[in-house]
């Protein structure tokens, strides 16, 4: 069974002792009755959308200050990314990105930074999601599009055309008509692997090899694999760099 692991939550600020609607990102959830998100020592249930994304309610008994997230599928192993939501005083400013046009508000995009080669499947978290909205960054169309709920959106982000800052537009007229959102998402060198360290194993596994390359992008969860078999999540070191563990295989 995959393990569950967490990328990014949008809003990740919110209210002390208020609950709000969360869009958690990452991979490995499965649509069971158990499936829970818990915040601190707090438990909420969860909402599946897919195996990379979910809802959950914050519950109303945090406190200010910041507290772990996790999410489980089964109520007993949750997953253990430090991902962090935070929680502000009634009154105090809670800096959540929002931007409103056109009728729609923004929250958040996850994941906010995805490769230029395009492909990556996002959520747009916000307000005023209708069948007829639509996102473009900077001049190409996001496709696939699925409004998964008035506040949910996901789609396929396509591919950029540098690598950088580039500024999600948005339309609320089926494409017709495109305004600035205020919102960006981030394109990041394309992965690509150029070596490993070490390039030979026993055949019984387990070996920690070293992938080397580029594009290892951190709000993007890398799955190792060894010809057709999955070894789980590799171990980011850095943009550049990977850990992965060799499974067992016949000698060759």
């Amino acid at each position: 069974t995959e393990e569950v692991h967490i990328t990014q939550i949008y809003p990740s600020l919110g209210v002390a002792e208020r609950s709000q609607t969360v869009t958690i990102s990452g991979s490995g959830f499965v649509a069971s009755e158990m499936l829970c998100c818990r915040f601190g020592r707090e438990r909420a249930a969860g909402h599946w959308v897919s195996s990379s994304i979910i809802t959950c309610g914050t519950p109303d008994q945090l406190h200010p200050g910041s507290v772990v997230a996790e999410v489980s599928n089964d109520g007993v192993t949750f997953s253990s990314d430090g991902v962090r939501y935070e929680t502000s005083s009634e009154g105090e400013s809670a800096d959540v990105e929002v931007s409103t046009v056109a009728g729609v508000t923004v929250r958040g995009i996850a994941p906010s930074t995805v490769s230029v080669g395009g492909g990556t499947a996002i959520t747009i978290a916000g307000e005023g999601f209708s069948e007829s909205t639509r996102f473009r960054f900077g001049s190409a169309e996001c496709t696939e599009m699925r409004g998964l709920s008035p506040s949910l959106v996901g789609c396929v982000v396509p591919a950029g055309a540098r690598v950088g800052v580039v500024g999600v537009s948005v339309s609320s007229n089926g494409g017709a008509d495109f305004v600035e959102s205020g919102a960006d998402i981030v394109y990041e060198t394309e992965l690509s692997v150029v070596s490993m360290v070490p390039s030979r194993g026993a055949d019984i596994g387990g070996s920690v090899v070293t992938v080397i390359g580029s594009g290892m992008l951190s709000e993007v969860p890398i799955v190792c694999r060894f010809g057709l078999t999955r070894t789980g999540h590799g171990r980011r070191m850095s943009s550049s760099s990977v850990e992965c563990v060799s499974p067992a295989r016949a000698y060759g």
